[in-house]
């Protein structure tokens, strides 16, 4: 157990290592920008950064979990690789019309970054599905690689450019620049694998899709739901305060991203985890990854919170000076590090849930999150503070903790004929091998592998 305990914790830090450097990067780049562009058009930008980052949700909505879920569980290299053929091939025309949905949106509002705003978010969204095609193949460190990748040649050509460019031209060539670095982050790994990119829409890819059609609708309706629970109670709360009132909330959300980003490279670890040990061994099995990565992830939040207790008012007092000494921040601080320890510990059960295709039960519970909460917020809009309102949040992300857990428990221990059979082929059929998947030998003609 503690062997176990000890890889997954380096092959959490190194995932994490990653995603921290992108943080960084994106930190110091606004930094920049806010300094050398107008406010209009940095504003342009921080809207075509909001515009991509839905690009990447719906992105992992739509092929990142059905991939973290089909590519490890493959019984037959060649499963895998007509896995990896279409959903890459699904990926890249989802990027395209995004690039193209964002352009459009752009044209209309600010045309002058409508070009490149929207390849930005088309090849942002792409980099994140070949790093969730990396991680469904068991290729982490490779992963991680492709982020450090596009952090440097980022830095490289984004720096330079903030110094040497008029700021009118400014914003379209840094939005270019980072379209560029995420190709090569993307393309990375083609290289070191010294692989061919592979593109097919054929009959056999397209029969599949439209099989999968219906849990990937089911997929959106999560993420949706999801978004809507997650920040609709945020922008709720925002425009009843008034954005005097709600400023010292957001700048202490801040100081508490990381934990975050810990949430969502935990899920980019464990659920080609919990789809290759089902597939093998049963979901039993996946009980010691889902109480290890759990057990982990609030370790993680307690030294984090216990930090923050101790450096947070000498950190408030040098960020935002005299600015917020009117209000409560230690109390917002304390609900805020709450609000995200709940989020992050309910991150691994939803993600089993996900792994299973249980993408109605994580859409309703988002809802009766939402439903619960959103009241609360209100009231304490009325009757107390906006920093007490912080606790209606609260209470919609402790809802969806334990009804995550709860409908996370059958998964694992109501499986017909477990007890009787090893094979666990019932529990098999059901989640995994539903109809239209391509036999071996058909891959093998279709791709030219070997079954």
């Amino acid at each position: 157990m503690i062997a176990r305990i000890h890889a997954f914790s380096r092959r959490f830090l190194m995932m994490l290592s990653g995603e921290m450097l992108q943080s960084a990067f994106g930190f110091a780049l606004n930094i920049l920008l806010l300094r050398a562009l107008s406010a209009e058009r940095y504003g342009v930008f921080a809207i075509v950064v909001l515009i991509g980052a839905f690009g990447i949700l719906y992105m992992r909505a739509l092929v990142g979990v059905p991939a973290c879920t089909y590519i490890p569980q493959s019984r037959r290299p060649s499963i895998a690789v007509f896995y990896n053929v279409m959903f890459g091939s699904a990926a890249i025309v989802a990027a395209l019309i995004w690039a193209l949905v964002a352009g459009v949106s752009l044209a209309v509002w600010q045309p002058a970054g409508a070009i490149a705003g929207g390849t930005f978010a088309g090849a942002w969204a792409l980099r994140s599905y070949v790093r969730m095609a990396l991680f469904a193949q068991g290729r982490a460190r490779l992963a991680t690689a492709s982020d450090f990748a596009f952090t440097i040649s980022a830095a490289a050509l984004c720096f330079p450019m903030i110094m040497l460019v008029p700021s009118d031209r400014l914003l379209e060539v840094v939005l270019f620049a980072l379209t560029t670095a995420h190709l090569i982050g993307a393309g990375l790994s083609f290289v070191v694998l010294r692989e061919p990119i592979r593109f097919s829409l054929s009959r056999a890819v397209r029969t599949r899709l439209l099989k999968l059609l219906p849990s990937m609708t089911w997929s959106i309706v999560s993420v949706t739901a999801a978004n809507i629970q997650g920040q609709g109670a945020v922008l709720l709360l925002a425009i009843i305060a008034g954005p005097a009132a709600y400023a010292p909330i957001a700048a202490t959300i801040a100081f508490f991203s990381p934990l975050r980003l810990a949430a969502a490279a935990l899920s980019n670890m464990t659920q080609p985890d919990f789809a290759s040990t089902m597939a093998r061994k049963g979901p039993r099995a996946v009980i010691g990854t889902l109480l290890i990565s759990t057990g982990m992830i609030a370790v993680v939040c307690g030294l984090y919170g216990l930090m923050m207790l101790w450096a947070f008012p000498a950190l408030a007092v040098h960020a935002f000076p005299r600015r917020f000494d009117a209000e409560p921040l230690n109390l917002i601080a304390f609900l805020v590090w709450c609000i995200a320890t709940v989020a992050v510990l309910y991150s691994v059960p939803r993600t089993l849930l996900e792994t299973v295709q249980k993408y109605r039960e994580n859409a309703v519970l988002a809802a009766v999150g939402g439903v619960v909460g959103l009241p609360v917020v209100v009231l304490l809009l009325i009757f107390a503070s906006p920093a007490w309102s912080l606790t209606g949040i609260l209470v919609s992300e402790c809802v969806i903790l334990a009804g995550s857990w709860i409908a996370a428990l059958p998964v694992i221990y109501h499986i017909p004929g477990r007890a009787r059979d090893k094979r666990h082929s019932r529990w098999f059929t059901r989640y995994f091998a539903s109809p239209g998947t391509m036999p071996s030998h058909l891959a093998a003609r279709e791709f030219g592998t070997e079954a």
